[in-house]
């Protein structure tokens, strides 16, 4: 019957329009069906006759593929990296760098899409390979600091009112260089090496081992025998004197010695010679001569 036949062409064929539907069906393969009739509610339609009908049925039971049309969809652009321009001063500061207010609460979007851009590991063929290798490293690392300043309040707080934490006017040669500098001006660094003797002398140092000593005027073994042989004359030399010393003395004492033996063997000879009377005669002169030689010592008696 022709409602049935209808019927079967309309569920194979999706590309129709069904009465009182509100929008067509839309077919995703790449067959193409019976186009779609607008079809007004309230009205009657016609419906096509058999031959139409059977060879649209042909046509409608090839098989169909799946296939992907119009242009391919083009990559987004970034809206936070849009329409942005590094800074052009000298040494820009981290809110420069990140196009952020000093006033408003800081957002990493920016940052993503820089470190996107200039990334040590970003492939050479990207949009901004026409920046030098040595720049993109160099404003990465200046990404980076100034994304640490401002993600952390603190640091940020201390940013603000002493500048602390921010070296942007350091940029990597500066760094290199200062640090060659520094190793350069350190004591008992090897710059200076030229020679094997200076390699020397320099692992000496290094290792805290001693180089041997070395005389300077003479050897120890010399040195010793020179104040030996000085201990053993000057030994000499107050021996002697000591001796010397000790002769004069028992020479004096001997001397002395003598002397009043002749002096006591004169007086005997002399008295030997005298009678009693003389005797007692040269006693009294020898008593008044002690006498005033006495008086003489004490000084004049006072009067009575």
């Amino acid at each position: 019957m022709p409602i049935k036949e209808s019927a079967r062409i309309l569920s194979s064929c999706p590309n129709l329009l069904v009465p009182g539907a509100c929008s067509p069906v839309s077919c995703t393969t790449s067959c193409s069906c019976i186009g779609p009739k607008r079809v007004h509610r309230g009205r009657p339609t016609s419906l096509p006759n058999r031959g139409a009908l059977s060879s649209k049925l042909n046509h409608a039971s090839a098989r169909c593929y799946a296939s992907v049309s119009g242009p391919p969809p083009s990559k987004r652009s970034s809206g936070a990296a849009a329409g942005y321009t590094w800074p052009t001063s000298l040494h820009p500061t981290p809110y420069e760098i990140l196009a952020h207010p000093r006033d408003t609460q800081y957002s990493k979007a920016l940052f993503y899409e820089l470190v996107k851009i200039y990334h040590p590991d970003r492939n050479p063929a990207a949009a901004h390979s026409s920046i030098p290798h040595s720049v993109r490293l160099e404003r990465y690392r200046l990404v980076v600091a100034a994304n640490e300043i401002l993600s952390d309040s603190a640091k940020r707080r201390a940013y603000d009112l002493y500048g602390a934490g921010w070296d942007g006017n350091r940029t990597l040669q500066n760094l290199y260089r200062e640090a060659d500098r520094s190793w350069r001006s350190k004591p008992g660094n090897a710059s200076r090496n030229a020679t094997w003797e200076d390699w020397e002398r320099w692992r000496h140092e290094r290792d805290g081992e001693k180089p041997p000593q070395t005389p300077l005027f003479m050897s120890n073994e010399l040195f010793v025998v020179v104040l030996c042989s000085f201990v053993v004359v000057g030994s000499f030399a107050q021996a002697r004197r000591a001796s010397n010393s000790t002769l004069n003395v028992i020479e004096m004492r001997d001397q002395k010695h003598a002397a009043i033996s002749d002096s006591i063997q004169q007086r005997q000879n002399d008295q030997a010679s005298l009678n009693r009377q003389e005797r007692v005669e040269s006693f009294l002169r020898q008593r008044d001569s002690w006498k005033l030689v006495s008086s003489r010592d004490r000084g004049p008696e006072p009067p009575p």
